[in-house]
């Protein structure tokens, strides 16, 4: 009896990662972009241009971008115009293909760990 309500415990708690990771992905994406660089969500939400806040920002928006969300939805949220979100796409493209993988990797190794698989990335 114990072992059938261990495994029915489980089975919920991957079935709610499952879900609120692929029904909030940009969220949970910005969650790993924000500790992949050490930065608060409020940090890379903000104004700021200083450290590894653009940077962060760019890698935010070339994910989403690859999630087929609008680099316009995305500028939305950064309060940024559309020209400055594909600006920050093309650098993060060019300089920091290391950190896109990593984080990637990161996403992959989460979902794998709930029994799910992140199609999009990879």
């Amino acid at each position: 009896m114990t072992k059938t309500i261990d495994k029915t415990k489980e089975y919920f708690q991957r079935f709610i990662v499952k879900y609120l990771d692929t029904h909030n992905r940009p969220l949970f994406i910005e969650k790993v972009v924000s500790e992949f660089y050490n930065l608060s969500i409020d940090d890379l939400r903000s104004k700021s241009r200083k450290g590894n806040i653009p940077i962060a920002r760019g890698v935010y928006a070339y994910l989403m971008k690859e999630e087929k969300q609008t680099l316009s939805s995305v500028s939305e949220l950064f309060n940024k115009n559309h020209a400055t979100m594909t600006h920050m796409v093309g650098v993060v493209t060019r300089e920091r293909k290391n950190d896109i993988k990593e984080i990637k990797t990161i996403i992959n190794n989460h979902l794998n760990s709930t029994n799910y698989e992140y199609n999009s990335i990879g």
